[in-house]
């Protein structure tokens, strides 16, 4: 029974490093992608309001608001959040081309006339 207790503090320090480089190779992963471009339509847009922990103050919650914006994507719908300048700027009904990564909203350069329903 010794040897297992031997090599147990070996394979949690390989198991946690194997944990750190996954996360750095995410990370690298996810730096280097290349934004995605996409024609889309803005097909609603609201705001939320939510509680957290304020880390950097530690006294305790706060409360944090969310801009979200909803995307038609050839018929697949994808929600960001987004600055309180974009949210301003986009309005339902609005066409032109997203660009995005992963679930991270970029830009949005209107084009055309907008489509109320």
């Amino acid at each position: 029974m010794s040897g297992f207790y031997e090599y147990l503090p070996m394979a949690v320090m390989l198991f946690m490093a194997l944990i750190l480089l996954v996360i750095i190779i995410r990370m690298v992963v996810s730096f280097f992608k290349k934004p995605i471009k996409v024609n889309a339509r803005v097909i609603d847009k609201y705001q939320s309001q939510g509680t957290r922990y304020d880390f950097e103050n530690r006294k305790g919650f706060r409360d944090v608001f969310y801009n979200t914006v909803c995307f038609d994507i050839n018929g697949r719908i994808k929600k960001f959040n987004v600055s309180p300048l974009a949210y301003d700027f986009l309005q339902k009904g609005m066409q032109g081309e997203l660009k995005y990564v992963d679930n991270k909203y970029i830009d949005f350069d209107e084009k055309g006339e907008q489509n109320e329903e």
